[in-house]
């Protein structure tokens, strides 16, 4: 449906980029690679529709899994529960301590507008 103004009024009025750093210091290299893959596999299975263009890296120097995506919403509060179900797919498929940083500095994910 348009609105007045032109746009979609049922469109998304935003979008946030998410990083999120699990740590895992359990692991060796190869280990936190198949569980980074497990990691984007559980997302990819789980959450396509709303982690928009999901990518995973690995680091190595603090045995941690970075994974990266976007999520379309029209208020903070919107974006904090898409971030949620995510997260909830992802770790009932892998066992991982929550951590992260950001420029927008909380405590337990980064949210960059």
């Amino acid at each position: 449906m348009a609105s007045a103004n032109g746009t979609n009024a049922d469109a998304p009025q935003g979008e946030a980029h998410v990083c999120i750093q699990l740590e895992n210091d359990q692991v060796d290299r190869e280990a936190l690679e198949d569980l980074a893959f497990a990691v984007l596999e559980a997302v990819e299975l789980d959450a396509a529709d709303i982690a928009l263009g999901a990518v995973v890296a690995c680091d190595f120097t603090a045995c941690a899994i970075e994974l990266e995506f976007d999520v379309a919403a029209s208020t903070g509060s919107e974006v904090h529960r898409l971030i949620g179900q995510i997260l909830d797919a992802v770790e009932v498929a892998v066992p991982l301590a929550r951590e992260s940083t950001s420029k927008t500095a909380t405590h337990s994910l980064a949210v960059c507008a």
